[in-house]
């Protein structure tokens, strides 16, 4: 084995720990730290058993072992935080340290290289298995499936290795690099190592990408989608009921509350809004005090039930909790589209045009007719159909 190719391997590991910190200080999970610290550890591992041979004493042995068996630590970690459902803490910690302590007694008790491996490659083979006998359902995403699958082999190319590559009685740490064992490890590293840490990259990158659509198409304040992610969710729809609702002076709660308040206010109609809505419904919040609900397959009447119980349901609640004085109301508008004409885009603009009626009326009530799109005119910046009663 030379130089050159065995000093590649912790170069790629600490080259992956980077990638690993870079995706972390991009907003990937906190796994992905996890990730940085096995791989960082994993390098300086490596690093330290190619020089311990040629710097006298037991240091950087003992930095190999450790650093071995912190780095499998943290790799169970990292597959414990994607998925596990207990931390199990106290049980890693305790796997940790006998991770650590068989290799070392093997080293400085028995003065034996066999013991020493042996007991490395079984801790670190532990602390991967340990969180991988939990994995009771197989995952969904095939890049999660991959990435079990080579957790395997990785735990399965650790109790392997001392079988098909024994090491000779005598050997001691110096002895190390010549073995017919050393060349497997690196070998092993550059190839299921690497798949094992390219695996997992992918994995916090996609998660990270799930991420950041997510955060396209979500308000933040209410978790409900915004304007862009109910677009994206309705694209196929082609029959069903929209409610417009607009929350009523609301102007008024912020001016003599202040804006936190007034979130309070978005936050709690928001949990009101998903608490009357059927399964497959779409909500979403569309502007400063204005949602949009969609109802797939729902009849005008359908439609015009659950804003009344959208209604009923702002009526009961208990708007104290929130900070507000008074209780605060809502104005609703209804409309239904079953495809061709009127569309998804002329229930929407009915129902903003009954909305509007209901304040006109008021406030605090529903509105619903069946609708045609007429004419255009722009209000506040946005484009908005008026309609006529249908016949």
């Amino acid at each position: 084995m030379s130089d050159e190719f065995a000093w590649t391997v912790p170069l790629l590991q600490a080259s992956f720990g980077m990638l690993f910190l870079v995706a972390y200080r991009a907003g990937a999970a906190p796994e992905s730290r996890h990730w940085a610290a096995g791989f960082g550890l994993s390098a300086i591992a490596f690093a330290a058993s190619l020089a311990a041979p040629l710097i006298d004493g037991l240091v950087l042995p003992i930095v190999a072992d450790v650093g071995f068996a912190c780095a499998f630590y943290f790799f169970g970690c990292s597959l414990t935080v994607r998925y596990g459902r207990r931390d199990w803490l106290r049980l890693r910690q305790v796997l940790l340290v006998a991770a650590i302590a068989a290799p070392l007694g093997g080293m400085l008790l028995m003065g034996s290289l066999r013991a020493e491996v042996l007991g490395s490659d079984l801790g670190c083979a532990a602390q991967i298995l340990f969180p991988l006998a939990f994995v009771v359902r197989w995952p969904e995403r095939g890049i999660d499936r991959a990435l079990i699958v080579i957790s395997w082999l990785v735990v399965g190319t650790n109790l392997c290795r001392t079988l098909t590559a024994p090491l000779p009685g005598g050997a001691v740490f110096p002895d190390f690099p010549g073995t017919a064992y050393s060349y497997l490890m690196y070998a092993d590293a550059m190839i299921t190592g690497c798949a094992f840490a390219s695996l997992a990259l992918v994995a916090v990158t996609a998660d990270l990408l799930t991420s950041y659509r997510r955060d396209a198409h979500v308000d933040p304040l209410t978790g409900l989608l915004n304007r862009r992610g109910f677009d994206a969710a309705t694209a196929k729809a082609h029959a069903g009921g929209i409610v417009a609702c607009d929350l009523d002076h609301f102007k008024r709660v912020n001016d003599a509350y202040g804006h936190d308040v007034g979130d309070q206010v978005l936050t709690s109609f928001s949990r009101i809004i998903i608490a009357a809505l059927p399964d497959d419904a779409t909500a979403a919040r569309i502007g400063g005090e204005e949602f949009v609900v969609h109802l797939p397959g729902a009849s005008l009447r359908d439609s015009e039930g659950t804003a009344v119980r959208l209604r009923s349901l702002m009526a009961a609640h208990d708007w104290s909790a929130a900070g507000l004085g008074w209780q605060q109301s809502a104005s609703f508008g209804v409309a239904a589209y079953a495809g061709g004409l009127p569309s998804l885009a002329d229930a929407i603009s009915s129902a903003d045009a009954q909305l509007y009626e209901a304040k006109r009326r008021g406030r605090d009530r529903v509105e619903a007719s069946d609708t045609k799109p007429v004419t255009r005119f722009i209000s506040e910046g946005r484009t908005v159909k008026l309609a006529v009663a249908g016949a």
